[in-house]
């Protein structure tokens, strides 16, 4: 994916995040910005946010 591409998803799920917590829903997003980090800690993340 292109770094353009990126911006726009992140900016799109960031926005539809928002949403949802002000309709009380509870979100667990493992980005909110867009670093190169590797895969194993957002793994961890999710396993132990119960997800």
């Amino acid at each position: 994916m292109t770094a353009y591409r990126c911006s726009i998803v992140l900016s799109i799920t960031l926005q539809v995040a928002t949403n949802l917590e002000q309709f009380g829903v509870k979100t667990v997003l493992t980005r909110r910005d867009d670093p190169e980090i590797d895969v194993d800690p957002r793994v961890q993340e999710r396993r132990t946010s119960q997800c």
